[in-house]
């Protein structure tokens, strides 16, 4: 049986986004497998909140599998810093909460929506390979605080592709635990930083459409410095014929929010219009106001903008 298992991690708090995520993956995927099987991380979610989550999705024409992470903080054995929820740190053990039978699956994130077909990657040769996932746009900082070179790649762990039997053999949840404690639970992007630090030498770099994260749709090609990075027709490639769409934080906001000005916007309502949540009304702007100041510059006093970033930049490069 030619079966996708795909991972998501949500909560109470993004549970709207998860059900959308979830829509575009029926409607893009379902017809290229015989069965989608959604694993959900979940905490903090009432049981009859997890019942309705799980029936929306299976009228989607999905299969669902419940775990329950709310005791993630206890496997992490550190106290970590309460800036991301704990939930998100659950994919650091995806080895062991499935079962030993799936040896490979997508993990990705909810503000999120899949534009595409999973085909051709879930039929990727990635023997040897821990995951594979797309460049991220971050300062060398994000590197260096992780104890990477800045040449090394650095991925947004928002969509991999996992090799679960890697993970097994390799013993790298240890490994994951090892650095987090070996940093007193404070490791510069969170999970992320774990994830780059200990798969460095064993990833593979998917094209930008598997990841299209809010900065590639809204930055200039010449304000990318990262090393190693994309060409500019591989990210316009990717805005062309995107799989998957990341609505990160970002100036233009994201699309469950009524001023959201992502060019992609229009697509996730769309998509949200296929869910139990189609007649509820945006919120407004739930941002800090320095955010929303900053956004107020990238659309209105660019020099102002690029030069707040700059001096950003140059305080989180001393810190």
């Amino acid at each position: 049986m030619n079966r996708l298992h795909i991972a998501v991690a949500t909560d109470s708090n993004y549970i709207k986004q998860t059900v959308t995520a979830c829509k575009s993956v029926a409607d893009n995927n379902l017809m290229d497998f015989d069965e989608i099987v959604i694993h959900a991380l979940i905490s903090s979610l009432e049981s009859e909140l997890s019942t309705f989550f799980q029936e929306t999705l299976e009228s989607f024409g999905l299969r669902v599998k419940l775990y329950n992470v709310s005791g993630i903080s206890e496997k992490l054995g550190k106290i970590v810093p309460p800036t991301i929820s704990t939930s998100s740190y659950s994919r650091l053990f995806l080895s062991s909460l499935l079962d030993k039978s799936v040896d490979r699956l997508i993990y990705m994130d909810v503000d999120s929506i899949v534009a595409g077909s999973f085909s051709d990657l879930w039929n990727l040769k990635i023997d040897g390979k821990s995951i594979a996932g797309v460049l991220d746009d971050t300062g060398f900082a994000s590197k260096e605080r992780v104890g990477l070179a800045s040449t090394s790649p650095y991925i947004n762990a928002g969509f991999l592709l996992i090799n679960l039997k890697y993970w097994r053999e390799r013993g790298i949840e240890q490994k994951f635990i090892v650095f987090l404690k070996s940093h007193d639970g404070k490791v510069y992007h969170h999970d992320q930083g774990i994830i780059n630090a200990v798969c460095n030498d064993s990833m593979l770099i998917l094209p930008p459409r598997y990841n299209m994260t809010s900065n590639l749709y809204t930055k200039h090609f010449d304000e990318f410095h990262q090393t190693p990075f994309y060409s500019k027709d591989e990210i316009d490639s990717g805005k062309t014929n995107p799989v998957f769409i990341h609505f990160t934080p970002g100036v233009v906001n994201r699309p469950w929010f009524r001023n959201c000005r992502h060019p992609m916007r229009l697509l996730y309502l769309e998509y949200r219009a296929k869910t139990p949540y189609s007649n509820e009304e945006l919120p407004y702007d739930n941002r800090p106001f320095k955010l929303k100041f900053l956004a107020w510059c990238y659309f209105h006093c660019q020099p102002a903008y690029y030069l707040i970033l700059k001096i950003r930049g140059k305080i989180s490069d001393k810190l």
